[in-house]
C-alpha cells in the first residue's frame, strides 16, 4: 500500500536545518543520513554514511537587532502613555459631568425652593438684607430659572 507524503514534509525539512544551524557553531560542520525507515536525520556527530552539508550561515547584524528592539520598546512606551493620557482625559470628563450633574441639581432645587413663594428676602454679601415682593421677586424667580436652564444646558 502506498503511503501518502505529507505536504508539511519538505517545510519541516527546511525547519529542521534552520534548527539546527541554529544549534551548532557556526563553523561546526553539519552531516544528514536517511535510516531504515526513511527518516532524514542531522546532527554535528556523524554516523557511518552520513554525508556533510554546507550551511552558510551570516553573522546577526547586533546593531539592527537593538534599533529594532529599541524601536519597539518605545512604541510600547508611547501606547502605554497613550492610554494613560486617555484614561486621564476620561476621568476628568466623567468628574466634570458629575459636577455639572450636581451645579444642576442645586439649580434646579433653587428654583423649586422659590416657586410657592411670593416674596424673598436675599442677603447680600455685604451683610445688607434686601426684600423682593411683586415684579422684583418675579423678575428674580425668572433669573435663577434662566441660571437653571443655562447650568443644565436646555436653555
Amino acid at each position: 500500500m502506498p503511503t501518502r507524503c505529507n505536504p508539511l514534509r519538505p517545510a519541516l525539512v527546511v525547519l529542521g536545518i534552520a534548527l539546527a544551524v541554529g544549534a551548532f557553531a557556526a563553523d561546526g560542520a553539519i552531516y544528514t543520513w536517511v535510516d531504515k525507515q526513511g527518516v532524514t536525520h542531522y546532527s554535528d556527530t556523524p554516523p557511518p554514511g552520513a554525508k556533510p552539508i554546507n550551511i552558510k550561515t551570516v553573522p546577526t547584524d547586533t546593531a539592527a537587532v537593538a534599533a529594532r528592539k529599541g524601536a519597539t520598546q518605545k512604541k510600547l512606551q508611547d501606547a502605554a502613555k497613550q492610554r494613560e493620557a486617555t484614561a486621564t482625559t476620561e476621568s476628568k470628563a466623567a468628574q466634570q459631568k458629575r459636577a455639572n450633574a450636581h451645579a444642576c441639581a442645586q439649580a434646579k432645587a433653587r428654583v423649586a425652593k422659590l416657586a410657592p413663594l411670593q416674596r424673598a428676602r436675599i442677603h447680600e454679601s455685604d451683610g445688607t438684607t434686601t426684600y423682593l415682593s411683586g415684579d422684583d421677586f418675579a423678575k428674580y424667580k425668572q433669573q435663577a430659572s434662566a441660571q437653571a436652564a443655562k447650568i443644565c444646558g436646555t436653555g
